[in-house]
């Protein structure tokens, strides 16, 4: 079997390293399958020397100046032939003719979103949805036979909205680097300053997006130190310091009267990134929008107590090992830290749970030899469809 790899719509976020990680491994071991990738810029940037893909910019979902990028998608798939387009994370912005599996990772559509979109100015509330629009009409035209998915509640909302198109769940993980680290306080950490004492630090690995809600993390501080002025505590988030996302944070806790207890430790690299949870006490994540959050699996790996939104997406990975507050209430986040803080045990059992949890999410290498048994099991149904 013949595979086209499609990945390159892929420039920033999480994204990347789920590709990366499954090109990878897909050039170690294609199970006796020819497979050639396709890739942005970006994600040719982060692969290691020796896997080979054509480099495909500017992105094909630019609507006028992505036409050269969709033309030259099209003559390579006639050039190759494949049996199967396999897109990691879609829509793919051109219409494949062979065999189309699309992975999806867009939250904005199909998904409860109302939260989120509570997060949005008038100005942005217009743009984001003249971009759904432009996503979902890409769906529709990308002749995707069937769709891969990282999570039940996911499955459950893209099978409501196509009806009659197959939905594989293939839980996400978190990237190697997570995979490969050893805990060792007496090693240098690169990353963290050493901690003070007594201080309860609460960490948040994300690059900024509107869904991911960071804006409340200064009202949850300053209700913390409300409730609790005895209590030590420190947010550490992973916001390039001169980006226009951390200005408006690090003011708005300066007006809360909390600067000292919200800062940033910059740009935080995957190779590095096991170092940020390192001393960690409570992992807060307040996004009311994901398809899926490495966060999690990072923050189980590393053992570090999870604090997040009561939403369905948190609940199909964390289950019982998290706690959860209300969406977009600061008190609610705030009552859940303090709750952690104040019971050892309670830190103790979170961090056991999430540790049984994460045995059971897939490697990077089964995680690509599922969506090969994906491609495989969808050729031989079309192949049995043409027996008569």
């Amino acid at each position: 079997m013949k595979i086209l790899i499609n990945a390159t719509t892929l420039v920033i976020g999480g994204a990347l390293q789920v590709a990366r990680s499954l090109l990878i491994e897909f050039a170690n071991d294609s199970c006796g399958h020819t497979i050639k990738s396709v890739v942005s810029r970006e994600l040719a940037d982060l692969l290691p020397k020796g896997i080979k893909a054509a480099v495909i910019s500017p992105s094909p979902a630019r609507p006028v100046s992505g036409r050269a990028s969709r033309k030259r998608l099209r003559e390579i798939e006639k050039g190759f032939a494949p049996d199967v387009v396999l897109t990691i994370f879609g829509p793919a912005y051109w219409k494949p003719q062979a065999l189309h599996v699309c992975g999806f990772a867009e939250p904005w559509l199909y998904t409860s979103n109302r939260y989120a979109w509570q997060l949005l100015s008038f100005q942005k509330k217009i743009t984001f949805q003249m971009r759904c629009i432009y996503k979902k009409l890409a769906f529709i035209s990308g002749n995707i036979r069937a769709f891969i998915v990282e999570t039940d509640a996911l499955s459950r909302e893209i099978e409501e909205a196509w009806p009659r198109k197959p939905v594989f769940v293939i839980p996400n993980n978190c990237g190697q680097a997570f995979y490969e680290y050893e805990h060792n306080t007496s090693a240098h950490n690169p990353i963290m300053l050493a901690k003070d004492e007594d201080e309860f630090r609460i960490v948040t690995l994300s690059q900024y997006y509107e869904h991911k809600n960071l804006e409340i993390i200064p009202r949850v501080a300053r209700t913390m130190k409300d409730r609790n002025p005895l209590l030590r505590f420190k947010f550490f988030l992973s916001l390039d310091e001169a980006s226009t996302a951390w200005q408006r944070i690090h003011r708005s806790a300066e007006g809360f009267g909390v600067g000292r207890c919200v800062c940033t430790v910059g740009v935080v690299q995957p190779q590095i990134a096991p170092f940020f949870y390192e001393g960690a006490d409570a992992m807060y994540l307040p996004s009311v929008l994901e398809c899926f959050s490495a966060n999690y699996p990072e923050a189980m790996i590393t053992g570090v107590p999870i604090v997040t939104t009561d939403l369905p997406f948190a609940h199909s990975v964390c289950e019982d090992a998290a706690l959860y507050c209300v969406p977009l209430d600061a008190q609610s986040a705030a009552d859940r830290l303090i709750e952690l803080w104040c019971d050892k045990s309670l830190q103790q059992r979170l961090t056991e749970k999430g540790r049984e949890i994460v045995k059971g999410f897939l490697t990077p290498q089964q995680k690509a030899q599922k969506y090969i048994e994906v491609c495989e099991s969808l050729m031989r149904q079309k192949g049995n469809s043409c027996v008569v």
